[in-house]
């Protein structure tokens, strides 16, 4: 009889901490990483502009000033300004060339447009602040808007 106790016991003591090892595994797995609702995914929006070269009727420049269309693509944790681009443009056969890497990362060109002297070229807005980091080292964040703009006088010409 004190056998049988002794057995339903340990049985006990080993379902409780089976049952207590399940929940802090499962407790672990969550991921506390991502900031996007739960049950929503997570998505950020990318626009390309370069309405100063429409306005200078450089060739090849759409008339609207539009190389993409604002956009609503899915977040994906750790990529940067750079790589939302880049990742963008490939699915809309839109040619992009970038040089150097990391913090040194520079886009060349948008849509065959490329700087053509000191004061021209590509510059990005994150939620409507031009951002003076480099673009392969900024992180994107869920519900962040990106703009590219091409600018033909230092920025001084964008709004």
């Amino acid at each position: 009889m004190i056998q049988a106790s002794l057995t339903m016991r340990r049985h006990w003591f080993v379902l409780i901490g089976c049952l207590l090892m399940v929940s802090l595994l499962i407790g672990c797995a969550k991921d506390s990483g991502s900031t996007a609702p739960v049950g929503s995914e997570a998505t950020v929006s990318l626009a390309v502009y370069c309405q100063r070269a429409s306005e200078a009727d450089l060739a090849g420049i759409p008339a609207d000033g539009v190389l993409l269309a604002p956009q609503d693509l899915a977040w994906i944790e750790g990529e940067t300004v750079a790589e939302l681009l880049e990742r963008a443009a490939r699915a809309e056969a839109l040619a992009v060339s970038s040089q150097g890497s990391g913090s040194l990362r520079f886009i060349a060109s948008i849509g065959g447009l490329a700087a053509v002297d000191g004061r021209s070229g590509w510059m990005f807005c994150v939620n409507d602040e031009f951002v003076m980091t480099g673009s392969g080292t900024l992180k994107v964040n869920p519900g962040d808007r990106i703009e590219w703009h091409y600018t033909m006088d230092s920025g001084f010409d964008l709004k």
